[in-house]
């Protein structure tokens, strides 16, 4: 259920189990609400942006214009190959393409092209409160960090294989 929430220029959806669509389907409301100019509220689920992002959370997505999309940014996009929704964040940017992560997956997503990307995250409330969740001042290190964990994990992958085939041989 959608409403227009009094004289503050905001969509929003109140409870979980009002949202109930698809990725295609949640794509063509955040444009149409993106296109008039408003931001659109509702709650997330999953464990990708952990700990910033949690499942019950309530995400603002707003309009981006493209000097907005940058390193640390986390975003609403549609995965060009899977056409799965997702909210991420930018680690990394060449033209108009970005490399985007979980703060807590394992692997990128890939490089997505900015029509793939519907909106900011510009507001994550927990329990009705607004909480840090990595959109300030915070969301460099954070990308960086979150580039990192991915370098780290596949270098200790590396190093425990290499211990292995040296035990096997």
């Amino acid at each position: 259920m959608l409403k227009l929430k009094g004289g503050s220029s905001e969509f929003f959806v109140r409870k979980e189990e009002d949202l109930r669509l698809s990725s295609d389907a949640l794509a063509v409301i955040l444009r149409a609400v993106q296109d008039k100019g408003f931001s659109f509220k509702f709650p997330v689920k999953g464990f990708s942006m952990l700990p910033c992002i949690r499942t019950g959370d309530v995400v603002t997505i707003s309009p981006l214009s493209a000097s907005a999309i940058g390193l640390g940014k986390v975003v609403a996009f549609i995965h060009p190959e899977t056409a799965k929704f997702n909210i991420h964040r930018i680690v990394g940017s060449w033209r108009n393409v970005y490399l985007i992560k979980g703060d807590n997956a394992i692997k990128f997503d890939g490089l997505i092209p900015i029509r793939n990307i519907l909106g900011g995250v510009t507001s994550v409330e927990r329990n009705g409160k607004r909480v840090f969740s990595g959109l300030g001042r915070a969301r460099h290190p954070i990308s960086l960090l979150s580039f990192l964990h991915v370098f780290w994990i596949l270098l200790f992958i590396r190093k425990r294989i290499s211990i292995l085939l040296q035990i096997n041989r």
